[in-house]
């Protein structure tokens, strides 16, 4: 059976024989390795470390994704309620990923890298990677037979240290991971839950497709854009000395070297200096006024910098509404449920598709169980649910189909089966009078019939 690790360590060896001390990415027809975008560790240094308006986006979206709790529910019957979750150790793992980390701060920063570079990477800590012998020896094990060991534990790995090394053989195929820190590590691909965005940018030599794509590498240059007029604001405001200087009528002075020194001690003790701000100064001599106050250059650079922070909501799926306080509580919070049902619940299930098609598997339940989010706890979709049980109580229907429509499990309560009527919703059968029975075995027959099919019959009179 070949090595996996050997190969993988020849590969690392070669790569490391190969690396330019560049840090641009090159490729040649004979790279096997798939090298970290460098636009990756831009985004990281250039946008989430030092710009805020990066930081807050991120921020925000990775702590509003993270506090979406995840639960193993029967295959088949997503979206139940929380009573019937699977218990045992694939809960338990989900509950707390790791020693380290509970179940919102490790979600957090899986979306945090996912949001900034890309792609995420979480590594499957699934203990020993080697199984005994007959003959007491260790033997390299499959990776059929790696992938269903259960895990013990989940970590993320940062995506811009991580290198994807193609399978030879299949143009999609992926052969493993190399994490590159002070030492390279070789990394089974069934021990790693690769989860990316969309990439296009397609090469069978590069093998670029397998990687995901940083939407501020789309946005490289709003970024820059947005970090330069960052720059010009602090120096506006650090250079807020005299707002009027008096300037010399004649240009025909001369000065000799010394002279102009002199000159020039003045003016940045006098004119660019903080201690000063808007100050009026005079200096010796025949001077006409300056104003020196903000020009209509610095008013652009602030409208450039409010609207470059906008394409950044826009690259990064955030509302701008959050951050501008001209925006009234109903729209930011209109936003804000809109921002949760588009950007938030589809990322979450996306998530839960690629844990389910790895974690199940190695707990023996990948034909019987799947990995859910639950966004029912969410503040933002509680006026949605009361609209919806408000909706659901007009009726026809029983106690039970509401409960299961709400995601809560039927009630052994007696009559919880029967149908109510949308008139203060009596019980069919309480009904009494003239026609009361009549108009209560037409209404049985009729949903009885038709129940489910979405067209129920209404009983004429």
């Amino acid at each position: 059976m070949p090595n996996i690790f050997s190969q993988l360590g020849s590969i690392v060896q070669s790569w490391f024989s190969r690396q330019q001390t560049s840090q641009v990415r090159i490729f040649t027809s004979s790279t096997t390795e798939v090298y970290p975008d460098i636009n990756q560790t831009t985004a990281i240094t250039k946008g989430f470390n030092s710009n805020t308006a990066v930081y807050s986006i991120v921020k925000k979206a990775a702590k509003k994704f993270g506090a979406v709790p995840r639960y193993v529910e029967p295959k088949g019957q997503e979206g139940k309620s929380a009573s019937e979750t699977i218990e045992g150790p694939l809960m338990d793992l989900l509950d707390q990923p790791n020693e380290l980390q509970g179940q919102d701060a490790f979600y957090s920063i899986v979306y945090a890298f996912y949001k900034v570079c890309g792609e995420s990477f979480i590594w499957l800590n699934r203990g020993d990677t080697a199984a005994l012998g007959e003959d007491g020896s260790y033997y390299d094990i499959s990776d059929e037979e790696q992938s269903r060991k259960p895990v013990l534990e989940m970590f993320v790995i940062p995506a811009n240290r991580m290198i994807v090394v193609p399978d030879p053989g299949n143009i999609f195929g992926v052969f493993g991971y190399i994490l590159e820190s002070s030492v390279r590590i070789a990394i089974r691909k069934v021990d790693i839950i690769h989860w990316k965005d969309i990439n296009l940018n397609f090469d069978v030599v590069t093998k670029a497709h397998l990687r995901g794509w940083s939407a501020l590498a789309s946005g490289y240059k709003t970024l820059e854009a947005n970090n330069s007029a960052t720059d010009m604001t602090v120096r506006m405001n650090q250079n807020g000395g005299a707002k009027m200087v008096l300037a010399e009528k004649s240009l025909t002075a001369s000065r000799n070297a010394v002279q102009q020194s002199q000159l020039e001690k003045v003016f940045a003790e006098k004119i660019n200096n903080v201690d000063v701000k808007g100050a009026v100064i005079g200096m010796q001599g025949d001077w006409n006024g300056i104003d020196l106050g903000m020009t209509s250059v610095d008013m652009e650079t602030l409208k450039g910098k409010e609207f470059s922070m906008q394409e950044l909501c826009f690259l990064l799926g955030v509302p701008y509404e959050f951050f501008d306080s001209q925006v009234t509580y109903a729209n930011k919070a209109e936003a804000q449920k809109g921002w949760i049902v588009n950007e938030i619940m589809p990322d979450a299930k996306q998530l839960d598709g690629e844990m389910s098609r790895v974690l199940c598997k190695s707990f023996g339940m990948e034909k019987t169980a799947t990995i859910c989010s639950d966004f029912d706890d969410l503040p933002e979709l509680q006026e949605d649910k009361k609209t919806q049980i408000e909706w659901l109580t007009k009726g026809p229907f029983t106690v039970n189909e509401v409960r299961q429509a709400t995601g809560y499990e039927d009630s052994t309560e007696e009559g919880a089966d029967e149908i109510l009527l949308p008139s203060g919703l009596s019980k069919l059968a309480d009904l009494s009078g003239d026609g009361g029975d009549q108009l209560v075995n037409d209404l049985y027959a009729n949903n009885g019939a038709n129940r489910g099919n979405g067209k129920e019959k209404v009983p004429q009179n």
